[in-house]
């Protein structure tokens, strides 16, 4: 084994006082020997786990504007309550490294008060340009949610820095001559200011010297020149004069910066001037150094710096310029040292050594280095210090192979998980150790040195959590020193987490909405509450206050599982419920409380959809609808009303007009049922409009329908006037017309019906003659001739007034001129012949062209031409003729005659009467004479000829109905209503049937009032899954043969049908099914709480349940309650931590999970088999951890080999995986070091074995093996065990003496005086490491030796023989010491002990 690779202990030495003597001690501090780790380890990865990482949020600010930095700590750095409120808040750490820099009070970052200066004087521009707060933010009321909030803070210059004199060396020296020319510079000051801003000015404050005629002659003046940043000024001599030789001059002078506005703005320096020489001055006032040691003696090493790699170099001020210097190492005796030189290179001075070096013999020299000055003699000294450095350069030793601790899964942040013990043996930086983590986010390390040691404090970086499945964490901390280039050790770290019950229950349903039919029986299960807690704990439920029982609901505490255990109230339609979950505190040693989880849950009371909505009142609305015409929009017709007994929205109704006609006069509110006017309402013929509305429930439940068809009646108002078919009428009358005498009949029309259309006739006012001469038939309108004629007046002028007599609003009139011309020709009129003595004629409608009413003679006087006939409707013009009837002509017996006949099919429905006049004219020149106007009333007679008309139809003329599935036999689902435009019975008399395919399995029931209720048939079995539509074709029959009659059946009356399209709504009837009635899963016992283990769904062929969807609960086999299932997905997860080793617990787990469909009428179970399967999730333990071997092996047994190894111990580990297949157990040496080939463990058994010789004698005296154990080959999990073999010791080393104590003195002639301490180390143990000194009988000058003597501890005295002992004679004798050790076989050595006499 080589040196270089083993930790050698250090050892540190002090002295004690006893009276004249001096006691060396020596303390040890002895560790445990780890062998270094192969550098590539630190990039080993570890296996951890990853899942359910409990995130962290990070978060970055800047601040907008710079902080001045002289800001005082009562100033507001940054508010946290703007980003994250409710927080409590806790400075980690700052970017510029100062503990306590900062503080946090009620959310406002600030410095910390009462700072002391080193720490205040960090926030400091010229240190800091900006600085970064590192902050955790936690969550007051969810410690789980933190927040590493980092806040950078700019920071502004403040003129606050006082100037910097950087002239060196110091003090500030210079020299003159005895006569220097006025103007002289004596000395440059360059002054630097770290501020941004700074303005430089200078003075010199006061001059002394014991040659004070002179002090004023010091003067300065700027200096142009300089680096930039640089501002020079000029110290120089004015006037002239000899100054005294030898003479001093102090001049104290400041720097001033104008421009500071905090701190001191002055710099004060002094510069000592001497008249003559002076010597070289150092530039430092002492010097450190470090060197490598040398074993070697003809190879030199050059003497470093302190603090880095760079060669040391030694530099003088000279003031006598030309003068060659000369420097030496000396020692404190000034005698020049034998182990270093100094010479020049590269302009300065550097120091090697010349003797091998070794660090185990000497660690540091205190030289003096002395520079003289030819031509003056002069010198200067300073003090050095050249500490050496262990060449054998090692890697840091842990002290043990292995921590591993066990802490809380909610220590804080910053707390302290374990401390590691490291040690370097090498000296300097190479001895210097840093302790850094990899392979862990959760913990950190920090590097303290300790005695003869270094100690690393893990603590916790970031948040623990053991819910998170890393509840054992591995990671590695590595000991680096820094050296050139780095050694490195690492040990493997082992924390187990312990559970906190710090999470509370989770309510897992997936909905907050229950759904509960009303129909549900007593002690059904509504609902099957699920929660979850990550730590492990059981859950209790109970309603809000603690209680089991809440309205008519109760909860099993246990299971979650809530009943309905009383009946539902008819009155209600759902409950809010507070359900709360409590876990039990099981899951943890250290008990933490209760904790509690608070969902709230809506149960919403379900009705059965098995009624449609029903028109109690349909057959009244025929009577009770009307509306006036013209009534203006928006005006009530009628509110319509239809009941439906179910609950909620399924008893919720919804109106509607069908046809959906934009043109329809009618609107109607779908909520309320009211008609209104929707546009501009006329009063036709038939008098009356016919609506059907449909009422439903809301669209997003099935289909049902009910109808209701009836007649808004349109009542007439009085606004149309009675006019006349002409303004102005013309009546020729002959002269000889003898009274009464009817002239001619007067016909108005009114639009307007009934009472307003009651038309009376007037004459308007006239001239007494015509008044008295003429008159008209109130009712009638005929003018008639009541006075002879004067042919004096052959003029009459007339107005009649035709009244309609209206009561709503009020009559209205119409007038109409009549001129009455008289004939003086002479001639006679025709004369009507036997004319029928009723004026009234019936005609049935349908009646055909040409038919012949009545037949009518007419007679002239033979001096006069004609007669002819015309035929005028009473209503119409006298000029037209009427469009619906005619005269035919003939002669018969030489008489004129006519018929009366058809030029037009009449129609009862149009029109039920008219009124004719009919004209007997003859032309006698140019005066056409006239018989009496004639005039003829028609009465139409009713036929049968109009079709029924289907009210109610959709869009597309069918009527569209709904009927629940199963509905019970003669179950009226649609009302049906027609109409016939034919007035009397039993024309308009409908019946209906039902014709088509399925007419055998509906039935209709005819209600009367041309209405009818369609039903289901009394053997038909609706079935939606089945049969989810029908059509059906009804029929409209009226109540006599048609006429015209059909040619192929006489007796066949009018006839309509439509068809109806019958929807089969949903009912729930169908249970749900799952495809299988066994499911099985294997899941890992290591699987994560909330982890989908799989998901099972029925299916259900009712349309409510795709709808809606099933919802899904176990009901049996969950052990502890292991699982939860989402009632609305099926998604079956993990509640809790599975563990295959738990004996507790199943290995296999054969749930049976229950589908019930919406309304909760129907279920379906099946069997979930969830099989757990073995994870490698326990590591290896040993037991014990640690293997002493202790007087079994011999240091330096060469009969030790891999061929004859050497039997040390049986190590054993045990793994809890004792189903897992993969699991052997395999042992290896753990580490690359050279502890490796020294030793072998057998893989199976655990035999650790000696396979090489030892050294007892390299700190610290023992060997630390380590032992690994894996478990598989695979992704294994280790554990490690320290097998610490001790040596026994065999006399092997001689003393070594140490080279520094070989160097005394005495003064001459001094008897029994103590000289010195020699020291010489043996590295063997107990006898055969205990020195003893002698004076070697082997001596340079015998007789000089004869007057020292030593002891066994190495102190040398004079002895009562001082005869020699003269400094006269002799100034130095060299004494031979030997040292030698206490063993069976000694080992000496001899060293020369140097004895200057004073």
């Amino acid at each position: 084994m080589t040196k270089s690779k083993m930790a050698v202990l250090s050892g540190t030495f002090a002295r004690s006082q006893t009276k004249d003597k001096y006691i060396l001690i020596s303390l040890m501090f002895v560790s445990h020997l780890v062998f270094a780790l192969d550098a590539s380890l630190a990039d080993q990865k570890v296996d951890l786990l990853d899942r359910h990482r409990r995130a962290v949020t990070t978060y970055s600010v800047t601040l907008p504007s710079a902080v001045p930095e002289n800001v005082s700590s009562s100033s507001v750095l940054y508010n946290l309550t703007i980003l994250y409120p409710s927080r409590s808040y806790v400075v980690t750490n700052n970017s510029a490294g100062a503990q306590g820099l900062f503080q946090i009070a009620g959310g406002i970052l600030t410095l910390m008060p009462s700072l002391t200066a080193e720490i205040r004087n960090v926030f400091d521009y010229e240190k800091f340009h900006t600085i970064q707060v590192m902050i955790n933010a936690t969550n007051q009321t969810d410690p789980s949610d933190v927040v590493m909030l980092t806040v950078t803070i700019p920071l502004s210059d403040v003129n606050d820095e006082p100037p910097v004199i950087t002239n060196k060396p110091k003090p500030l020296l210079a020299t003159l001559p005895v006569n220097p020319q006025p103007g002289r510079v004596v000395f440059t000051v360059t002054a630097t200011d770290p501020d941004s801003t700074s303005d430089l000015i200078f003075s010199i404050d006061l001059v002394t010297s014991s040659d004070s005629a002179n002090t004023q002659r010091f003067q300065y003046q700027a200096n142009s020149g300089g680096n930039i940043g640089e501002k020079l000024f000029n110290i120089v001599i004015s006037g002239a004069g000899a100054l005294q030789s030898g003479a001093e001059y102090t001049i104290k002078f400041s720097v001033t910066d104008r421009y500071t506005v905090s701190g001191s703005p002055q710099t004060t320096d002094t510069l000592v001037v001497r008249v003559g020489n002076r010597a070289p001055q150092f530039y430092e006032t002492s010097y450190k150094g470090r060197i490598y040691e040398n074993m070697t003696p003809a190879t030199t090493n050059w003497v470093l710096e302190a603090d880095s790699n760079n060669k040391l170099g030694i530099q003088v001020k000279q003031f006598q310029a030309g003068n060659a210097l000369t420097f030496q190492l000396l020692l404190a005796n000034g005698q020049p040292s034998q182990m270093f030189n100094i010479h020049a290179e590269d302009g300065v001075q550097r120091i090697v050594n010349k003797i091998s070096i070794d660090y185990e013999v000497t660690k540091y020299e205190s030289l003096f280095i002395q520079v003289r000055e030819a031509g003056t003699g002069l010198t200067s000294s300073v003090a050095i210090t050249i500490n050496i450095i262990d060449e054998k350069v090692n890697s840091p030793a842990f002290c043990s192979a292995q921590y591993s601790t066990t802490i809380s899964e909610n220590a804080a942040i910053g707390s302290t998980v374990l401390m590691v013990t490291a040690s370097d043996v090498d000296s300097g930086l190479n001895g210097e150790i840093v302790f850094s983590i990899v392979n862990s986010t959760y913990f950190g390390v920090t590097t303290a040195p300790g005695n003869n040691a270094y100690i690393g404090t893990v603590t916790v970086k970031s948040r623990l959590d053991y819910d998170s499945g890393e509840s054992h964490i591995q990671f590695f901390v590595i000991a680096s020193d820094k050296g050139t280039p780095v050694r490195l050790t690492q040990v493997p770290v082992f924390v187990t987490l312990q559970n906190v019950n710090d999470n509370p229950p989770t309510i897992v349903n997936t909905t907050s909405t229950i759904i509960l039919t009303e129909t549900t029986p007593l002690q059904s299960v509504v609902t099957i509450f699920q929660a979850s807690d990550i730590d492990g704990d059981a859950v209790k439920f109970y309603f809000e206050g603690r209680i089991p029982t809440y309205e008519i609901f109760t909860i099993r505490d246990t299971n979650g599982q809530m009943t309905l255990t009383s009946p539902i109230p008819k009155n209600k339609d759902s409950y809010i419920l507070k359900v709360i979950a409590v876990d039990d505190d099981s899951c943890c040693a250290s008990k933490n409380g209760y904790l509690t989880a608070t969902a709230t849950f809506t149960v919403n009371i379900i009705d059965i959809n098995v009624n449609k909505p029903f028109f109690n009142s349909c057959l009244v609305y025929d009577t009770t609808a009307s509306i006036k015409e013209g009534s203006p929009v928006g005006t009530t017709v009628i509110q319509v009303s239809a009941s439906d007994p179910d609950r909620g929205d399924n008893g919720k109704v919804i109106y509607r007009i069908e046809p959906a006609d934009p043109n329809a006069p009618f609107q109607i509110d779908p909520n309320s049922g009211n008609i209104t006017v929707k546009g501009n309402i006329v009063r036709d013929q038939s008098g009356f409009v016919q609506v059907t509305v449909v009422a439903r429930n809301p669209p997003a439940l099935p289909l049902m329908e009910g109808r209701c068809t009836f007649r808004v009646n349109i009542i007439d108002i009085n606004n149309n006037p009675p006019t006349f078919s002409q303004p102005v009428y013309e009546i020729p009358v002959s002269l000889s017309t003898r009274p009464p005498a009817i002239l001619y009949q007067m016909a108005a029309q009114d639009k307007d019906v009934g009472q307003n259309a009651n038309i009376t006739y007037t004459l308007g006012p006239s001239d007494i003659i015509t008044m008295m001469t003429f008159s008209i038939n109130i009712f009638t309108g005929v003018i008639s001739l009541d006075s002879v004629l004067d042919s004096s007046t052959l003029v009459y002028y007339l107005t009649v007034i035709a009244n309609d007599n209206g009561k709503d609003p009020g009559p209205l009139t119409g007038t109409a001129n009549v001129t009455i011309k008289v004939n003086t020709d002479g001639g006679k009129p025709p004369e009507w012949i036997n004319l029928p003595a009723n004026q009234t004629f019936s005609v049935s409608e349908n009646a055909l062209r040409g038919y012949v009413i009545t037949t009518l003679a007419c007679q002239s006087d033979s001096n006069v031409t004609g007669p002819e006939f015309r035929v005028y409707d009473a209503v119409s013009a006298i000029t037209s003729d009427s469009k619906n009837f005619m005269a035919v002509t003939f002669v018969d017996n030489g008489v004129s005659h006519m018929n009366l006949t058809l030029r037009a099919v009449l129609n009862y429905e149009v029109q039920t009467e008219y009124k004719l006049s009919v004209v007997c004219q003859s032309v006698v020149g140019q005066v056409v004479l006239q018989a009496p106007l004639y005039t003829v009333v028609i009465k139409v007679l009713d036929a049968n000829d109009e079709v029924p008309e289907f009210f109610g139809l959709d869009a597309n003329g069918r009527y569209s109905a709904s009927v629940s599935e199963n509905s019970p036999p003669l179950t009226s689902f649609l009302q049906v209503t027609a109409n016939d435009r034919d007035t009397n019975p039993p024309f308009n008399v409908i019946t209906f049937t039902l014709e088509g395919p399925n007419k055998d399995l509906f039935q209709v029931n005819n209600l009367g009032g041309n209405r009818a209720d369609i039903l289901t048939g009394s053997g038909l079995n609706l079935d939606r899954e089945v049969t989810p539509y029908y059509a059906l074709l009804i029929v409209a029959r009226d109540g006599a043969p048609a006429s015209p009659a059909d040619l192929n059946n006489a007796n066949l009356p009018n006839t309509a049908l439509r068809y109806i399209d019958i929807t089969v709504s949903d009912v729930n009837d169908n249970p749900p099914v799952f495809s299988q009635s066994l499911y099985t899963f294997n899941i890992p016992e290591n699987v994560a709480i909330g982890d989908v283990v799989g998901i099972v769904t029925a299916t259900d062929p009712d349309d409510v349940d795709k709808g809606l969807g099933l919802q899904y609960r176990f009901i049996d086999g969950n052990v502890n309650n292991a699982f939860n299932i989402f009632s609305v997905t099926g998604a079956i997860r993990v509640a809790k931590k599975l563990d295959y080793e738990n004996p507790q617990e199943p290995k296999i787990y054969n749930i049976t999970l229950m589908a019930l469909d919406q309304n909760q009428l129907h279920s379906a179970t099946t069997t979930i088999q969830i099989v757990l399967l073995d994870e490698n999730d326990n590591r290896p333990v040993f037991s014990p951890l640690s293997y002493s071997v202790m007087n079994v092996v011999t240091e330096e047994d060469k009969t030790v080999t891999p061929q004859n190894p050497q039997f040390l111990v049986k190590v054993t580990a045990t793994d809890a995986d004792v189903y897992w297949p993969q699991t052997s157990i395999r042992y290896s040496i753990f580490g690359t070091s050279d502890v490796a080939p020294l030793f072998t463990v057998d893989p199976i058994s655990g035999t650790v074995s000696l396979i090489g010789s030892l050294d007892r004698d390299i700190p610290p005296f023992y060997y630390t093996v380590t032992v690994e154990a894996r478990d598989e080959v695979v992704n294994p999990l280790s554990s490690f065990a320290d097998v610490l073999v001790y040596p026994m010791d065999i006399n092997d080393n001689a003393p070594v003496f140490n080279v520094q104590y070989l160097q005394g003195s005495v003064p001459e002639n001094s008897v029994n005086t103590y000289v010195m301490t020699v020291i010489a180390v043996d590295k063997d143990e107990g006898n055969n490491g205990t020195v003893n000194y002698r004076i070697d009988p082997v001596q340079p000058n015998a007789a000089l030796s004869a007057m020292f003597t030593v002891n066994t501890t190495g102190d040398i005295y004079t002895t009562n023989n001082v005869t020699l002992l003269d400094r006269e004679t002799i100034d130095k004798i060299l004494l031979v010491v030997q040292a030698y050790d206490m063993g069976t076989h000694p080992y000496s050595s001899t060293a020369t002990a140097t004895i200057t006499i004073l």
